[in-house]
């Protein structure tokens, strides 16, 4: 192997190696990593390694983390050596693995352990981040609305801008700590609401970011408004189709609906006069922590958390969130709920 790229790949193992370190006792991390460069060697070399690596969840992850090392460290090399830096990353997609063993065990709960604390720690951080942010949420709210005096148009605009960009903020805390929570977000048994008053809950929350925006608002309710059913995820999932669609339309309205259908079926509809989501992104829109171009990001949010817990909560909820899209003219999500009117058998 040429110099260049064979100390490419001996800083991507290093780099790999100490990103693992906590996933296994150091011996077994330096044995793991010994025998997984003789399977990288072999493969480029065409033989057979002397050693096979256990199959594991831990083994699959720390090859693809030394791939991505590799590639970050090949980056200055790889136009002399294109060819030979596909070799390498080939060699490590193609190495075989034994059955698991007993070390293969000790790595994936290892990993499991790092896991699992590494999401207690993210989620813990979001609730610590969301009490300040919801607390600044509020007097910005005091502010605009005049309550601690009078402020001139241009600080509530200024105020506005503060309040969406806490909103935001405070949104993300909250999809990451939902992301955790999973089915605990959904109430055991359905109650009263009405569905007037959500939509009218979900038009105040968002009203400073509507103004800041210099937008229009819209709603639309049903003629029997009162409903049994499960209104704390319905609000989630309208309030953060809402803010999105708030956040990515530069004019026009944002419009939200619900519509009654036949029986007790009530359809619910956030449309928007944005740019629109390019059709190459809208089949990977509801993926979680999705890869994305940079481009991309200017129409619709990266991580893909808040749109996967909204699927995920219509879903729970009996219906499947759905989107239509037309590039200049804007984007509407659109569910269909099973709702019988407030007082009648469920």
């Amino acid at each position: 192997m040429r110099g260049q790229l064979d100390d490419a790949l001996q800083l991507a193992f290093a780099r790999a190696r100490a990103a693992c370190a906590h996933a296994a006792p150091d011996d077994e991390l330096d044995l793991f990593f010994a025998t997984l460069r003789e399977a990288v060697d072999a493969a480029l070399a065409n033989t057979t390694p002397r050693r096979a690596l256990p199959r594991s969840l831990a083994t699959e992850r720390i090859i693809e983390r030394v791939r991505l090392e590799f590639i970050v460290a090949v980056h200055a090399v790889a136009r002399e050596h294109a060819s030979e830096a596909l070799d390498v990353l080939a060699a490590l997609g193609t190495i075989q693995q034994s059955p698991v063993g007993e070390e293969g065990e000790r790595l994936n709960e290892g990993y499991l352990a790092s896991d699992r604390v590494a999401v207690e720690l993210t989620t813990e951080i979001a609730h610590d981040v969301r009490s300040p942010l919801t607390a600044i949420l509020f007097l910005v709210d005091t502010l605009r609305s005049g309550r601690s005096g009078p402020i001139a148009p241009a600080q509530a605009r200024q105020l506005g801008i503060i309040y969406g960009a806490a909103f935001g903020l405070n949104q993300l805390a909250t999809d990451i700590i939902d992301h955790v929570n999973g089915e605990r977000l959904v109430e055991s048994a359905p109650v009263s609401f009405s569905i007037a008053e959500l939509l009218y809950s979900v038009r105040d929350i968002l009203a400073p970011m509507t103004e800041e925006r210099q937008l229009e608002m819209r709603l639309s309710s049903v003629q029997d408004d009162g409903r049994l059913g499960f209104p704390a995820p319905l609000h989630r999932v309208l309030l953060n189709l809402a803010a999105n669609a708030l956040k990515y339309t530069a004019r026009g309205s944002v419009s939200i609906s619900a519509r009654q259908l036949d029986g007790t079926r009530v359809a619910f509809t956030v449309a928007d006069t944005g740019p629109g989501i390019p059709r190459r992104v809208q089949a990977r829109l509801f993926q979680a922590f999705r890869p994305g171009e940079r481009d991309d990001r200017r129409l619709f949010s990266s991580s893909g958390l808040g749109l996967t817990i909204c699927r995920d909560l219509v879903a729970r909820l009996g219906g499947e969130l759905r989107v239509t899209s037309t590039a200049g003219k804007g984007t509407k999500f659109s569910f269909e709920l099973d709702l019988p009117l407030a007082g009648s058998p469920a």
